[in-house]
């Protein structure tokens, strides 16, 4: 068990992705279910403008 980590490279950077639509389909207004959905089928999470 690591404590307030990661145990491999591939967690840290697969949550630091995640983190990352999820806080980017927040600022657009969107839930974390659906930035996830959008980013899995491709769609852009940027709204125009």
């Amino acid at each position: 068990k690591v404590t307030n980590g990661f145990r491999s490279d591939w967690g840290k950077d697969l949550f630091a992705a995640v983190r990352s639509v999820v806080n980017t389909g927040k600022r657009q207004g969107r839930s974390a279910l659906q930035a996830i959905q959008m980013a899995i089928s491709g769609q852009s999470l940027f709204q125009p403008g």
